[in-house]
């Protein structure tokens, strides 16, 4: 039978220290302590560099992680309604910049804020840009300061300002599509549709791209005098959007201007019977005719338009306004007289007329 050498047992755990309880508060203190200390103060280009890109939420999110533990700092707030000033009023109504000025009345960017709103508000767009332009030094590139300028410059009617504000937010930072949308109208309204069509360009491909950028497009197409771009951008509107007046015009037009007068007048028909008060659909159809020598069909064109005038008389107005782009000045007045007693007692008419 064998034998076994005797092996003493070893305890393999580690023995449990007396002061146990004490030693657990200690390091659960400076794991908390730890915890604080690696929240550091956020910088703010790089809170700004996250604005730019579109990133609100992780902007606030970082700078109110660094506010728990100094929840009153200044500087906390301070970026908060910069922050604020960044995304709009449409989403906070300005809630940190009167957080801010509650808590530090006498806060330079706070005071800037408020009263660029406020006079802006009041149309004091001089007292407005004396602020615009202290928050600009104090946050260059600022989107709320841009914007206001844009909106002053456009209600003064200087719109080639306006679209330069425009122009730097876009190429500077991610706006909300409404907000893109009426910086790019500004824009078109100034003439700037070279800028249009490269910044559109490659947006218009998108799956959610909107209706009314690919109308932009087109018409900065247009006027660009790309009329083989512009009918091929209205070509991908037309495929999902048959019936669509600014393509529909600008295609036709942009043939005639080819010298496609036969496909041009086949779409110029599609117009006219679809926007039978468009002035320049029955305008251009007119024209398409005349240039072929089609005399003929041209004034069957215009006793078409003529007629529409008895299912509704509001296609008087442009049977009046395509008399006088022709300069057919005998066939103004027969529409005049013939519709004599309905503008006679019709106010709205004779002011219509009055203005053509």
């Amino acid at each position: 039978m064998p034998t076994y050498e005797k092996i003493d047992s070893v305890n393999l755990e580690s023995p449990i220290p007396e002061n146990l309880v004490e030693e657990r508060r200690i390091r659960e203190l400076k794991f908390l302590n730890t915890e604080i200390n690696a929240i550091k103060k956020p910088i703010w280009k790089d809170v700004k560099d996250l604005l730019v890109n579109g990133e609100f939420g992780i902007a606030r999110h970082i700078v109110l992680e660094w506010m728990k533990a100094n929840p009153d700092d200044e500087w906390g707030f301070e970026i908060m309604a910069l922050i604020e000033s960044y995304e709009g009023n449409s989403v906070t109504s300005w809630m940190w910049c009167a957080n801010l000025l509650d808590k530090f009345p006498e806060n330079k960017i706070g005071l800037c804020l408020r009263k660029i709103r406020e006079f802006m508000e009041l149309n004091k767009f001089e007292d407005a840009q004396i602020e615009i332009e202290k928050l600009q030094k104090i946050d260059p590139g600022n989107v709320f300061a841009i914007m206001s300028n844009a909106i002053i410059y456009q209600k003064q009617g200087i719109f080639h300002s306006a679209a330069k504000c425009w122009e730097k937010l876009l190429t500077g930072q991610k706006l909300t599509q409404e907000t893109k949308i009426m910086g790019l109208k500004i824009i078109y309204r100034a003439k700037g549709y070279e800028f249009l069509r490269e910044i559109l360009i490659d947006e218009v491909g998108l799956e959610d791209c909107p209706l009314v950028l690919k109308e932009l497009l087109v018409r900065s197409m247009y006027n660009l005098m790309l009329s083989e771009e512009c009918i091929e951008q209205s070509d991908k509107i037309l495929e999902r959007y048959q019936d669509n007046e600014i393509a529909l015009k600008l295609k036709s037009r942009s043939l005639l201007r080819l010298g496609k007068l036969s496909d041009s007048i086949h779409l110029l028909k599609i117009y006219c019977k679809n926007y039978p008060k468009s002035v320049s659909a029955w305008e251009s159809l007119i024209e398409a005719y005349m240039r072929m020598d089609r005399v003929d069909d041209s004034i069957e064109v215009w006793k078409g338009l003529k007629s529409l005038i008895n299912d509704d008389i509001e296609i008087l107005f442009t049977a009046i306004e395509v008399t006088l782009i022709f300069h057919w000045r005998d066939k103004t007045e027969e529409l005049i007289k013939e519709n004599e007693g309905y503008i006679a007692s019709n106010n709205f008419a004779i002011i219509r007329i009055s203005e053509l």
